[in-house]
């Protein structure tokens, strides 16, 4: 039988329900505007990515490849080695912007190519200071963005900023916060943020393993086997499968030729990733006994930070950015050694590229490391 109070009570809920979709719209809209902002100062650190417009490296490459044998088929067969799911998707987005634009998909490609660039970034730098928004305030959520639009890239900027070819580079710093996000979703939400992690996988083979060690911790945090198929069993089939499939390329053929100089590791483990985003100024000043000495009390203090913090997100946060730096800059070491032949001494900072990650993640560790200490 229905009462008197029913109605009203219907109608407190819907009211209830309409003012949350009014408080979320602000928040979107923000990020929408910091995105916006963030793409439109990338654009005036390589204004030439716009304003004399070339396609670089194996962005000309593999767009040619996509219109000529389908993208379909370059999705499989970009790489021998691994997929470069996301790059592929980037380059065909600029394709259909010129389409759009111009009527063709080439005529407006290199300015679509820049376009498209510009707010994959800006696109990431916000959803990593998002995924922390419960964890950090404003004012350290504005910082963050703040070092992450205007981190030093070093001497190659110009084929960092306005190119699509390196964003797999990005892609530790983005399953991090994707990871972070995903805890804080349920139902179809946590799913499409787990097929976007599937694309991570399938762009940076490291982005497996770092999620395999991510979703290990969580589990072991929280454990609870009752819910462990439930809440974690799509993530774990998608790592397993994506394993499955990529390793056993990436395997074949193994890591870059080359052979590491012994002059080098220190750059290219220590200085370049940890200290050259904290002090670009004085990077050429620094020595391997220097570098040494900084990269050691930079790591003690986040450490002791971690030890201090209490129990929470924050603390886990911290965690594991602070391991997926770790395995970024080991991977760097054991996979590309050639890279040190431009790296023996502190006179320049060497290909910046291989960098952006590891470059990204030590910001990132170095402002929550602060929060932890300032509360």
């Amino acid at each position: 039988m229905k009462t008197p109070l029913e109605p009203p009570e219907v109608e407190a809920s819907t009211v209830a329900l309409r003012l949350r979709d009014v408080r979320r719209r602000p928040y979107w809209l923000c990020l929408g505007a910091l995105t916006l902002l963030a793409a439109i100062i990338f654009f005036a650190r390589s204004p030439w990515a716009l304003l004399d417009p070339m396609p670089y490296a194996e962005d000309g490459l593999w767009v040619g490849a996509g219109l000529r044998q389908g993208w379909l088929s370059l999705l499989v067969n970009a790489r021998p080695d691994y997929y470069v799911s996301f790059n592929i998707a980037l380059l065909w987005l600029a394709t259909q912007l010129s389409q759009i634009l111009s009527g063709s998909p080439l005529l407006l490609l290199p300015q679509a190519l820049g376009t498209v660039s510009f707010f994959a970034q800006a696109c990431l730098v916000v959803v990593v200071v998002a995924s922390l928004r419960r964890d950090i305030g404003r004012t350290a959520q504005a910082v963050l963005l703040s070092w992450l639009v205007l981190m030093p890239f070093g001497q190659g900027q110009f084929e960092i900023l306005g190119t699509c070819l390196q964003m797999g580079f990005y892609l530790p710093l983005l399953a991090w916060a994707l990871m972070i996000l995903r805890s804080r979703q349920h139902g179809w939400r946590r799913a499409a943020v787990e097929l976007v992690l599937l694309g991570c996988f399938f762009t940076n083979p490291l982005c497996i393993g770092l999620c395999g060690l991510w979703l290990g911790l969580e589990i072991v945090d929280a454990w609870r086997p009752r819910q462990l198929l439930r809440t974690q069993g799509l993530l774990l089939a998608l790592g397993v499968a994506s394993a499955l499939i990529v390793l056993p390329h990436l395997l074949q053929i193994g890591r870059l030729p080359g052979s590491l100089l012994p002059g080098a590791w220190m750059k290219m483990a220590v200085a370049r990733p940890l200290l050259f985003p904290l002090w670009p100024r004085h990077y050429g000043r620094l020595t391997d006994a220097t570098a040494l000495l900084y990269g050691a009390l930079w790591s003690s203090w986040v450490l002791f930070a971690w030890r201090v913090a209490p129990a929470g997100s924050l603390r886990n946060a911290l965690r594991n950015a602070a391991l997926g730096l770790t395995t970024l800059c080991a991977a760097t070491l054991v996979m590309r050694p050639n890279l040190s032949v431009s790296m023996t001494t502190f006179a320049d900072s060497g290909p910046g590229r291989y960098f952006m990650g590891s470059n990204m993640l030590t910001m990132v560790v170095t402002l929550l490391a602060i929060e932890v200490m300032r509360r």
